[in-house]
């Protein structure tokens, strides 16, 4: 080979070498936005012609895609939709910025998978970082000007923040519709969702006046006062077993071990549900009972199923995705004079169960 063109392949080679970690390093990893407000998710990038698919709630993070003039394009529970850019900004320039604690040393990687993606640092006990939002059991965190992402569960809102072990869950109850915050401050941090009356979540601890709970395969935050603990509800609620059943120490058969058994017919305390399990009082510790193994629940110790309560439609009025008429679509209409369960209210709107839909009503169109 002539010297001149070796040469230059040895200079290409090395130049190569020595450019390829700074290209791997250029590589972007995903982007996110998330939503300033409540705000309509699209199939495509017009508000005139493509349906809504979905919506955001203020404060959701989402990962985003490209632009499509003034709409982004974003990755919306496993497939595309658009959202109207203006409604959207990037996690790491909002106005009020949260941070979050590690409660033990954790790893900050690259991607929200431990089994993916690669470590890029290490968090130390309680050292502070910023928090972006959450994507499943993940927290997008700004480390050392990157993206990262920390396991949820190793991060809290405040230094030396109690924690529940998990092996001894407790739960509580909502005593009212209530917001559910990304952090213990209701000036701060935005909401990232909503508790109905009587909703059931699995408690993690307190961070001052504020009670940490599991919301939606993530941590959120709800005032204390409008949490109860399930076993001291004013009222209380039991249910029967069809069959006799195992009670065991937690919501699944192949984890959890067998605490105690209910025979035919008796009667056992009912909390909530906690998915397909119901969660009970049973000689003074909490259980869990695989649901279709129970009746239905009552009250005191009346066998006489609860009732429910119905609301009328006081004028045609229309049935709602989420508790307000800008941001979330028509999902049915209720005619003059027509009835729906009633299951909770939210602000100025009530929960409604209208032919097996879950929908809002504006309360003021409602009468009981």
């Amino acid at each position: 080979m002539p010297k001149k063109i070796f040469a230059i392949v040895l200079a290409a080679a090395v130049l190569a070498l020595f450019c390829a970690p700074a290209l791997a390093a250029g590589v972007q990893p995903a982007q996110y936005r998330i939503a300033t407000t409540a705000v309509n998710v699209r199939s495509g990038p017009n508000s005139a012609k493509y349906p809504a698919i979905g919506y955001l709630v203020k404060g959701e993070l989402v990962e985003y895609l490209g632009r499509s003039g003034a709409w982004s394009k974003i990755y919306y529970k496993n497939s595309i939709g658009y959202v109207f850019s203006e409604y959207l900004t990037d996690p790491i320039n909002q106005a009020v910025k949260f941070y979050r604690y590690a409660s033990e040393p954790v790893n900050v990687r690259s991607g929200p998978d431990s089994s993916k993606y690669p470590v890029i640092g290490v968090l130390k006990k309680q050292e502070k970082i910023q928090y972006l939002g959450d994507t499943s059991d993940w927290a997008l965190v700004y480390y050392k000007g990157n993206i990262g992402f920390v396991y949820g569960k190793y991060l809290s809102a405040s230094p030396g923040e109690s924690e529940v072990p998990s092996a001894q869950a407790q739960y509580r109850i909502a005593t009212t519709a209530v917001n559910v915050r990304s952090g213990p401050n209701s000036s701060q941090y935005p909401s990232i969702g909503f508790l109905v009356k009587g909703e059931l979540v699995k408690f993690l601890g307190k961070s001052g006046t504020w009670s940490k709970i599991s919301y939606k395969n993530s941590v959120g935050y709800v005032f204390s006062k409008y949490l109860t603990d399930p076993v001291n509800q004013a009222v209380k609620y039991y249910r029967y077993a069809t069959e006799p059943v195992n009670v065991r120490s937690g919501p699944d058969s192949t984890q959890y071990p067998v605490t105690a058994t209910l025979k035919k017919g008796e009667k056992v305390q009912y909390l909530g549900d906690v998915g397909a399990w119901a969660l009970v009082y049973y000689k003074g510790d909490i259980g869990f009972v695989y649901n279709k193994y129970l009746s239905g629940a009552a009250v005191g110790g009346d066998t006489t199923p609860m009732p429910k309560r119905y609301v009328f439609a006081s004028t045609t009025v229309n049935v709602r995705l989420g508790p307000g008429s800008a941001n979330y679509k028509v999902i049915a209409t209720l005619k003059k004079g027509e009835k729906a369960e009633y299951l909770g209210s939210y602000g100025g709107w009530s929960q409604i169960m209208y032919k097996g839909k879950l929908g809002y009503v504006f309360t003021k169109y409602l009468v009981s």
